[in-house]
């Protein structure tokens, strides 16, 4: 008889052979289970968040990061940026913001990030608590009838919180999209991307409202702040769902969810 970990691994296994080799390739990069099922989770899901398909969104490389900033487009997000900065900097006298549109987040670093997460590892022990509890029911060897069984327990069951990082690959911040803006007096931080103290240092402060000000009267260019995981520092370019040169006008395949900067931390 099987143990419970052996089990475990074996549907999580049947499962993964179905997924697409990048995504087979992140979760290599995740050796813990608890995280590892957490994120196919995040895989799985992902088709029903109306973000369009796994491939359009996945992170780019810093090829695709080159090759979009020879476009038309990538030039309009950098402008839209400086004109929030500078709207700000109107708005709040003795204050600026601070962002940088040159720089993604690569799958490495989202992975690595994930592994590291304290929230990934809480929630990822809770999903896997209520895998090995479906498990005990099933058969040691997964056929199709139990591993649908498995998967709409992996992808439905409730957890008492989101993470406060994206599934690996999936990220906003993997391509030229989102942005995380943060809040400078002088070289000091103000209202950073701490996700511990962003009650105290964006809500009660005030800086949450301060920002999408400042985002509206700059044009309204940018969307946010993010509703889930709540950050009230990141805003997602519009225009980022691309026009037809910034997808393919320089011979690269660019998604319609492109991203930007990574001044986070947990």
């Amino acid at each position: 008889m099987a143990s419970a970990e052996e089990k475990l691994k074996a549907y999580v296994d049947a499962i993964e052979k179905d997924l697409e080799t990048q995504i087979q390739g992140a979760l290599n990069g995740m050796p813990l289970m608890d995280r590892r099922v957490l994120a196919i989770r995040g895989y799985l899901r992902f088709p029903s968040m109306g973000r369009g398909s796994i491939g359009a969104n996945w992170a780019w490389s810093n090829q695709d990061m080159e090759e979009f900033k020879k476009t038309a487009e990538f030039t309009k997000m950098k402008e839209a940026v400086a004109d929030v900065k500078s709207t700000f900097a109107g708005e709040n006298p003795g204050f600026t913001l601070g962002v940088d549109p040159d720089k993604v987040r690569s799958l490495e670093t989202q992975v690595e990030l994930w592994n590291q997460n304290p929230t990934v590892q809480r929630l990822g022990l809770e999903l896997k608590t209520k895998l090995l509890k479906t498990l005990e029911s099933l058969p040691d060897i997964p056929d199709e009838t139990s591993l649908q069984a498995f998967k709409k327990v992996l992808v439905e069951a409730s957890l008492s919180n989101t993470p406060s990082n994206a599934t690996p690959g999936l990220s906003q911040h993997g391509q030229a999209k989102a942005f995380d803006f943060v809040v400078f007096k002088g070289r000091d931080v103000v209202a950073g991307t701490v996700t511990a103290t962003l009650k105290e240092k964006w809500d009660d402060a005030g800086w949450t409202a301060k920002l999408k000000s400042a985002v509206q009267a700059a044009g309204g260019k940018f969307v946010g702040p993010l509703p889930a995981p709540y950050e009230p520092w990141h805003y997602i370019y519009k225009a980022a769902a691309a026009t037809a040169e910034a997808r393919t006008g320089t011979g690269s395949t660019f998604s319609s969810d492109m991203c930007g900067t990574s001044l986070r931390r947990h």
